[in-house]
């Protein structure tokens, strides 16, 4: 609630461009300790679109409709 009333969003990422976004704050997030994300972007369009889509669900944290935070 504390999140909500101080502007964050929580909502299921569903499109393939909202994926990227996660994957950029993700990739912009891990410069940080000077690596890489495991998958990449492509291996994720998989995951959500093919082989994981029954399972695996990506989540993200929005301020003014900007992704700031994401969850797989």
């Amino acid at each position: 609630n504390k999140a909500q009333k101080n502007g964050l969003e929580f909502k299921k990422i569903d499109t393939d461009m909202e994926l990227l976004g996660f994957y950029n704050t993700l990739a912009d997030n891990m410069k940080k300790f000077n690596t890489l994300p495991v998958h990449t972007y492509e291996e994720l369009l998989d995951f959500k679109n093919k082989r994981l889509k029954e399972t695996v669900s990506f989540y993200g944290v929005y301020v003014k409709g900007d992704i700031i935070a994401g969850s797989m």
